[in-house]
């Protein structure tokens, strides 16, 4: 297993837990670091997704998500001050007792502290924010046990977030380079048809702006059509 496989094989793992778990709809705020995640949700058509390129109106998107379908809802950004964003929404949800599942794309951990570019103190960015938070092993080739691990700690992140006192939880990404084999994109004409259909199969929905609450009964209006 190389790098990328082994980035792929960890994201779909992490995702698997969570629609095991109950999570149907996720908010993506697209970016290169989180093209792994990106893809392990949009390379099939169980979840619904909702792309909006700001990470704080997307946050919020999600509350108001979550509100209206009484369902955690997981929020997808890359690394970086993105991470920052997220804390408005984080902050209230933890206040309402929303499940939301922050899942938040990272460099190495060998990258920290050392000026590299798109990368900030993000694994404790939410901490006064969310019920539980875990920086999670970056995946590397050769590693046993990665997808076991992975969905573990999803698992039980989710099982936080839907608990006695729901709220938003995060679970930090550190991602290597190569994020993505290129053989995965070229090659036979049944890769690249399979690579056409994944994408085929993202319901990208827009989003709107605005408060969690607010948008909670129009969601609910929609979502029942």
């Amino acid at each position: 297993m190389n790098v990328a496989s082994a980035n792929r094989a960890a994201a779909a793992a992490l995702f698997d837990a969570l629609y095991a778990g109950g999570v149907r709809h996720v908010c993506i705020s697209p970016g290169s670091r989180s093209t792994p995640l990106v893809l392990a949700v949009a390379s099939q058509s169980r979840f619904r997704c909702w792309v909006i390129t700001d990470e704080r109106s997307s946050a919020y998107f999600a509350l108001g998500l979550a509100r209206a379908t009484g369902d955690a809802v997981a929020v997808i950004t890359t690394s970086g001050t993105a991470v920052a964003n997220l804390v408005p929404a984080a902050s209230e949800a933890m206040r309402a007792r929303v499940p939301l599942v922050f899942v938040t794309a990272d460099r190495p951990r060998e990258t920290r502290d050392s000026g590299a570019p798109q990368t900030i103190a993000q694994a404790g960015a939410l901490f006064s924010h969310v019920r539980f938070q875990a920086d999670l092993v970056t995946p590397f080739a050769g590693q046993a046990d990665l997808t076991r691990y992975y969905r573990a700690v999803a698992a039980r992140a989710l099982a936080v977030a839907r608990g006695i006192e729901p709220g938003p939880v995060h679970l930090n990404v550190p991602l290597r380079e190569p994020l993505l084999d290129e053989r995965d994109l070229q090659g036979s004409p049944e890769r690249e048809r399979a690579v056409s259909e994944a994408v085929a199969h993202v319901r990208v929905e827009r989003g709107e702006l605005g408060l969690g609450e607010a948008l909670a009964g129009e969601l609910a209006e929609q979502l029942s059509r």
